[in-house]
């Protein structure tokens, strides 16, 4: 998991790929239903590293405690309501596998991007470029000319830069 845990008894990671090469990418949430802890833990993992990583226990079904005592039916309206949220709060976030953000996570430890920016433009070099690579902006001013990349408004002053080459730039307006 990724989040603490004060009785010492979970794996408690990083995202990272660790020395023996096993990919780390622990859980953020998990559960059928939301809570204000979990939305708490959601929006600072989404905010700060771009990722949101959530599982669901099968024996919920089955545990009182975890499955709150509900039905199916209702755990499964609870997770589908929480997704639908999770999806309308930041629907500029990609659904892929666990496979794909191990591999993606990867490839991201392993570039480094050099930004150079003067007063009407952002410019990127990155090292080991292999793929298509995501961050988010966050800037004031107006998004003007764009090479080697897109940027998609995903809040108040926010950006979700995609960069497609080793080298890109943003042009940046009044």
């Amino acid at each position: 998991m990724y989040d603490t845990d004060d009785d010492n008894r979970a794996y408690v990671q990083e995202y990272e790929l660790s020395e023996d090469g096993v990919i780390e990418m622990p859980r953020v949430t998990s559960g059928y239903f939301e809570t204000p802890y979990y939305r708490w833990l959601e929006a600072n993992t989404i905010t700060s590293i771009g990722v949101f990583s959530h599982f669901l226990h099968p024996d919920d079904l089955l545990d009182a405690h975890r499955g709150r005592e509900q039905s199916w039916e209702k755990l499964y309206d609870d997770f589908s309501n929480y997704m639908e949220r999770l999806n309308k709060t930041h629907p500029w976030m990609r659904d892929i596998t666990s496979t794909e953000a191990g591999l993606d996570m990867v490839m991201a430890l392993y570039t480094h991007v050099h930004v150079t920016k003067d007063a009407d433009h952002i410019r990127g070099q990155v090292e080991n470029y292999r793929d298509s690579l995501y961050y988010v902006l966050r800037t004031e001013r107006k998004i003007a000319k764009q090479e080697n990349c897109t940027v998609q408004k995903i809040g108040e002053n926010a950006y979700l830069v995609t960069v497609f080459s080793s080298t890109f730039s943003i042009g940046l307006g009044g």
